[in-house]
């Protein structure tokens, strides 16, 4: 295994990706132009979000698919190719990278050539806020939805190289039972301490250290997602690099 690290390398396996699987890449790059063009020709208007949402969740499930076959099959090439770890996970991450933008790029141009052709309302464009302030809270919006989305898409990407068998399922099952305990947890707290929480008979608002957490946790978790997406980075990286030492 090499251990100085080297773009060309990395530039090699996309080569040597790009080589194996061209097939697989262009019939779904050719279904997601598909998928667009023939719901635009059915209703230009009415399903502009759900065609992007569509094509994202396709474009994630045909990533975590292609990263959990490449790490987990047998006779792995991947994990033998003399790259170090980190050249083989920055690739992985590049590959995603290229699978997103290639969505994004299919997504648009059906857009716009549908916007210019046939005078399509583009919703994003359509709804853009012109006072600041809420046009301030419209990229706020946006950006939590970002962030959300690379939170998702790491945790996933941990699931696929944790998981052998039936990582999607079983990564979805573990998030919506914490989803489950942390809205059930913030219920309990906010039940019982509801006495000392809000008594507007005084004039003010009182609180206690329960309170005051998830009231902190709701106000910047923006942050708090940043910070677990890059923890969830460095996890997927041991994760990956512990199949590696197998």
């Amino acid at each position: 295994m090499k251990k100085n690290f080297s773009f060309h390398r990395i530039g090699l396996m996309l080569k040597t990706d790009w080589i194996e699987y061209k097939k697989s890449f262009l019939l779904f790059a050719g279904l997601l132009l598909a998928v667009n063009l023939f719901i635009f020709l059915i209703d230009r208007n009415g399903f502009q979000i759900f065609v992007f949402s569509a094509t994202m969740f396709g474009t994630l499930m045909f990533f975590y698919t292609f990263t959990g076959w490449k790490v987990h099959r047998s006779k792995n090439r991947f994990l033998t190719l003399p790259a170090n770890t980190v050249e083989k996970f920055v690739e992985l991450l590049i590959v995603g990278i290229i699978f997103f933008g290639v969505c994004k790029l299919i997504h648009l141009t059906v857009l716009g050539c549908s916007h210019l052709f046939m005078d399509t309302q583009i919703w994003f464009m359509n709804d853009l806020p012109v006072d600041a302030i809420a046009r301030a809270d419209f990229f706020s919006q946006i950006s939590m939805a970002v962030i959300m989305l690379l939170f998702i898409s790491t945790y996933f990407l941990v699931s696929c190289l944790t998981f052998r068998k039936y990582p999607l399922p079983l990564g979805a099952l573990i998030l919506i039972l914490y989803g489950i305990v942390c809205v059930y947890t913030v219920y309990f707290f906010v039940k019982i301490e509801n006495f000392n929480t809000i008594n507007m008979s005084d004039g003010f608002f009182r609180s206690n250290a329960m309170i005051e957490t998830i009231l902190f946790l709701n106000t910047y978790i923006g942050w708090g997602l940043g910070i677990a997406t890059v923890v969830l980075l460095y996890v997927s990286f041991l994760k990956l690099k512990e199949k590696q030492i197998r």
